[in-house]
């Protein structure tokens, strides 16, 4: 009798799953039926709105362009104050730079450059640029575009996919910029530079700080009798040095590399080591 009983439990719970299935193969009959008429009515742009979004977020790029190293660029952004200007010490390019940002981690491929007039109505010069940006950045000289007067026009980048961007004329973030010059080492090949700053007269030194903006050296910035020194700094590591004036001396110039520069802010890009004199005078006149 039992066995009778769980046979008849069993033969309810099949046919209830057999129904089950059953039903499930007429919707997925339906389903199917629905997916194919949707895709034959409306197919091709379904098709090409999802690839072109997608395309989208793959695509997600920004370019800066600055006539000083993009790190310089980004340094001045942050430091420069309203009413004072600062000297640059650092590599310098004709043309000025061009820095790529991609946003999303994707490759993105450059194909073409084009340089139009200001009215962005006539394309003056185009080129050939065929280069893939890779995460996270890329800097490039505006040199090695070869474009004659850049600076008469506008220069848009046309993309793999036929996307247009236009050069923003503005400083990156040091944040976006740094995980992309780190990758590239100093001139000569060397890993780490020396920076050393003197005073004259010495007892002007006292007047002068030293400040690392970004990236990092073995040993900070440390005041000495006739001298303020910090070695090993990573290639592209970029120093405010400040002079103030006080009721004893006033600052005169920065001597750099045989170069004079007159503000009393100097940022320096280093990419070489420096040896860097602060020139004061004497308030009054007379000896120091």
């Amino acid at each position: 009798m039992i066995e009778k009983s769980h046979r008849a439990r069993l033969g309810v719970a099949g046919a209830v799953a057999a129904a089950a299935i059953a039903i499930l193969a007429v919707l997925s009959a339906f389903l199917i039926a629905e997916l194919a008429f949707i895709y034959q009515k409306y197919g091709l742009a379904a098709v090409q709105n999802v690839r072109e979004a997608h395309e989208r977020e793959k695509e997600q790029l920004k370019i800066y362009y600055t006539k000083n190293h993009p790190l310089i660029a980004a340094a001045l952004a942050e430091t420069r104050g309203a009413d004072q200007s600062i000297s640059v010490v650092g590599p310098s390019s004709q043309g000025g730079y061009f820095t790529f940002i991609v946003r999303h981690g994707y490759p993105v491929g450059i194909k073409y450059v084009i340089l139009a007039d200001k009215d962005e109505k006539n394309v003056k010069e185009a080129k050939s640029f065929d280069t893939v940006i890779e995460p996270p950045c890329l800097v490039i000289e505006a040199d090695n575009i070869g474009f004659n007067k850049m600076e008469e026009g506008v220069v848009k980048f046309v993309s793999s996919r036929g996307r247009i961007y236009q050069a923003l004329n503005e400083s990156p973030k040091i944040a976006e910029v740094i995980p992309c010059i780190y990758t590239r080492k100093g001139s000569n090949n060397k890993n780490s530079f020396d920076l050393k700053v003197e005073a004259s007269p010495a007892k002007a030194l006292g007047q002068v700080t030293v400040k690392v903006i970004t990236g990092s050296c073995l040993v900070k910035p440390k005041r000495e009798a006739d001298q303020i020194r910090i070695n090993g700094c990573r290639p592209i590591t970029v120093v405010l040095l400040t002079a103030e004036d006080s009721s004893e001396y006033t600052f005169s110039y920065w001597q750099v590399e045989g170069e004079k520069y007159n503000t009393p802010q100097l940022l320096l890009l280093l990419e070489q080591d420096y040896n860097i004199v602060a020139e004061f005078e004497k308030v009054g006149g007379g000896g120091s």
